[in-house]
Formats: C-alpha cells, sequence, structure tokens
C-alpha cells in the first residue's frame, strides 16, 4: 500500500497481471462510485447463512446487485455495489453503517468493515482474488484468467448492476426510522 503516493497506472496493471508479490491497497478520496463490506474469514458472517442475510438485507434498500468476490489468499470476501454518480464518502460510510448497526451487525474489524472509510482497501484483482457465487463459494480464480479478462469481467459487473445513492439513501433512512420506532414501541 502506497501511504505516500497515488499509485501509477502502471503500478496497478503490474499487480493485476500477478507480475510480483506486491499486495496494493489504496486509501478513498473524498468521493466514490462504490462501496464495499469487508467480511473476514473469522467473522460471524463468513457461511452461506450470513452471506444470504447480508444480501437480503442489503436488497431490502435497494443494493440488490453487489458484486461477491475473494479479496484474497486469507478467503475474506469484499462485497461491492456501484453507484450512478459521485457521492461524498463519509455520507456513504456514516449511513451504512447507521443502518447496518441498525440492523443487529456487529461492524469491527474481523467481523464486517464497511468502506470508504479511513482504512485503505486491498485493490481486486491481484493474486488470490476470486469471483463468488451467492453461497459464497468460488467460481473462478483471477489466476486461471487473463488479466485483460479479469479487468473486463470486473468492470462489466460493476457497470451492470449501478445504483441510485439518493434513492438507497431514502431508503436506508426509511428503514433506521421504522427500527427505531419497533425498539421505541417494545420498551
Amino acid at each position: 500500500m502506497s501511504r505516500h503516493a497515488p499509485l501509477t497506472d502502471d503500478t496497478i496493471l503490474g499487480a493485476i497481471a500477478l507480475q510480483d508479490d506486491t499486495t496494493l491497497g489504496c486509501r478513498w478520496g473524498d468521493q466514490t462510485r462504490f462501496a464495499v463490506l469487508d467480511v473476514d474469514q473469522a467473522s460471524q458472517y463468513h457461511n452461506e447463512l450470513g452471506l444470504a442475510r447480508l444480501r437480503h438485507s442489503l436488497a431490502s434498500i435497494g443494493l440488490s446487485c453487489q458484486q461477491n468476490y475473494q479479496s484474497s489468499d486469507s478467503g475474506g470476501w469484499h462485497l461491492y455495489f456501484s453507484l450512478s454518480s459521485w457521492v461524498d464518502c463519509d455520507t456513504v460510510h456514516k449511513a451504512l453503517k447507521q443502518w447496518l448497526v441498525a440492523e443487529g451487525y456487529e461492524i469491527k474489524p474481523g467481523q464486517l468493515e464497511i468502506f470508504p472509510s479511513n482504512n485503505g482497501l486491498r485493490l481486486p484483482l491481484q493474486r488470490g482474488f476470486a469471483w463468488l457465487d451467492d453461497q459464497g463459494s468460488i467460481k473462478v480464480r483471477r489466476e486461471e484468467i487473463t488479466a485483460d479478462e479479469a479487468i473486463s469481467r470486473f468492470i462489466c459487473a460493476l457497470e451492470a448492476g449501478v445504483h441510485n445513492w439518493q434513492l438507497v439513501q431514502k431508503r436506508i433512512k426509511s428503514r433506521v426510522q421504522e427500527i427505531q420506532a419497533a425498539t421505541t414501541a417494545s420498551t
């Protein structure tokens, strides 16, 4: 991970081409066109039921087209979803965190993390990356296809499932209000 300088296109393409064992990650800028949920291998959500629950929860707020990947040889998962326009990173992070906590998810390293955040995220398509099916099983490993095919698959998947953040944000707000009202009514 470069902590001081932007990564060059050549450096990123070299990592995607699996030219060396270097692992690259980046931090977000001020705005983003996608978000990622990170589920570590030891997480309570890293199983078929946990993944199904996450996918159902995401669909309930309009994020039904997330793309599921193995992030590295560690076996952790990254659930990507793309946004139709540039959105403030803090807004995305805070809204997702408030909603996930309200839904009962434990947000912390090793369990479930939300990106964008102030932390760096491993870039996709590097050694150990894989495409997953809806149950979390590996469909295709990065090492099994060419760099060009990997880039094409990844970009096409992100472009195929674009979400309108304004609509998602409204659904998040509505769902959080429902949960808060139900909690208040039951106490």
